[in-house]
């Protein structure tokens, strides 16, 4: 809620404020920072070449820093059983 009341409802609900979005605009890079591939499904090497192929920089380990990470890509296609959830859980 963007109007006076409905801050005022929300902050005493205990609703944090949303965040600002950020909009795709033409001639802007795809993102605003590094994408993280993870998984080894299927669709791995697929995700990587469309990720590059719309200029974004794909990286295969979370940086140390802080730098910061304009998307998580997980291909989940090899899960088969609730145990090898671990693996989207550590990434």
């Amino acid at each position: 809620m963007d109007s006076p009341p409905g801050r005022a409802v929300t902050r005493q609900l205990g609703v944090p404020e949303a965040t600002d979005l950020r909009r795709y605009e033409p001639g802007q890079p795809l993102l605003a920072g590094p994408a993280l591939l993870g998984g080894a499904g299927p669709l791995h090497d697929a995700a990587r070449a469309a990720l590059h192929a719309a200029g974004a920089t794909v990286l295969d380990v979370a940086p140390d820093d802080d730098g910061r990470l304009a998307a998580l890509v997980f291909d989940a296609g090899e899960l088969k059983t609730p145990a090898d959830l671990r693996g989207l859980y550590e990434f």
